[in-house]
């Protein structure tokens, strides 16, 4: 099952998602007041201290 957790990443607003066993953190650096970069992380094998429901 999917699912979908907005939280703030590195100090950046974003989300993180689990798809089966793997996650993926999707970080959004912020300038000028619109989106600069949009910074993805992915690793399936890194445990994860919160719980996502």
């Amino acid at each position: 099952m999917d699912c979908l957790q907005v939280a703030m990443i590195d100090g950046l607003p974003g989300v993180i998602r689990r798809m089966g066993r793997e996650l993926q953190a999707t970080a959004l650096e912020l300038e000028a007041g619109g989106i600069a970069r949009i910074n993805f992380t992915r690793n399936p094998d890194k445990p994860t201290r919160g719980r996502l429901n």
